[in-house]
C-alpha cells in the first residue's frame, strides 16, 4: 500500500477512446490492460485490440490490406499475425497518442470494446 500512495502509477482500469480513420471519428470504451504488450515490429507503436464486431471494428476489416500492417502476436495459447492500421488520430481520455489499431476476433474485452495497452494511457 505504501508504494502506491508514493508512486506516481496511475490506476486507470477503463479509458474513453476516440479514433479517427479516413474523416470518420469512431467512440468507444476500451479495458486498460497492462498485460497488452503488443507494439509493432517496425515502428515500435503500441497496438490497440478492437473487437471485430464493432463500427471501427468493420471499417478496419473493409480497408484492403495492402494498407495493413503485419503485427506477429504469440500468447500462452497459440502464436499468428493480426492486420492492424495506423489511424489518422486516437485519443485516449482526451490525450493525443501515437498507437495503432487492430480488429481481432474477440466478441468484448471483459464486456468493453477494446483493449489498450496501460503504458498509453
Amino acid at each position: 500500500v505504501f508504494t502506491r500512495v508514493f508512486s506516481k502509477e496511475r490506476n486507470i482500469v477503463i479509458a474513453d477512446v476516440e479514433i479517427n480513420i479516413k474523416g470518420e471519428s469512431f467512440c468507444f470504451r476500451a479495458l486498460c490492460d497492462s498485460g497488452n504488450l503488443l507494439k509493432d515490429p517496425l515502428s515500435g507503436k503500441d497496438v490497440i485490440l478492437i473487437s471485430e464486431e464493432t463500427k471501427v471494428g468493420r471499417k478496419i476489416e473493409g480497408i484492403p490490406d495492402i494498407y495493413k500492417r503485419y503485427i506477429p502476436y504469440n500468447t500462452m495459447n497459440s502464436s499468428g499475425v493480426i492486420k492492424g492500421i495506423r489511424p489518422d488520430e486516437v485519443k485516449i481520455n482526451g490525450n493525443k497518442v501515437d498507437a495503432l489499431i487492430a480488429s481481432v476476433k474477440n466478441k468484448s474485452f471483459a464486456g468493453y470494446d477494446g483493449c489498450i495497452p496501460k503504458s498509453i494511457v
